[in-house]
């Protein structure tokens, strides 16, 4: 995905201990970003769902959020 962009490819790495932890969970979400403005190369069927590419990532980040408070 990242050539066709001009950012550079991200990874998020977040880290909670807690002093009463018994095990290490791992919370792994994938996030792709999507601008359909412009020029698109992808067919236009099912474009609208595009935004749920985003969904892994924005369950990760919002239950690192909850745990963190």
């Amino acid at each position: 995905m990242y050539p066709g962009s001009r950012e550079p490819a991200k990874l998020i790495l977040m880290e909670y201990f807690h002093q009463k932890a018994k095990q290490t969970v791992a919370l792994v979400g994938k996030g792709v970003t999507f601008d359909s403005g412009g020029i698109s190369l992808k067919p236009g069927k099912n474009m609208d769902e595009m935004k749920f590419d985003m969904c892994g990532a924005a369950a990760v980040l919002g239950a690192m959020k909850i745990i963190g408070h």
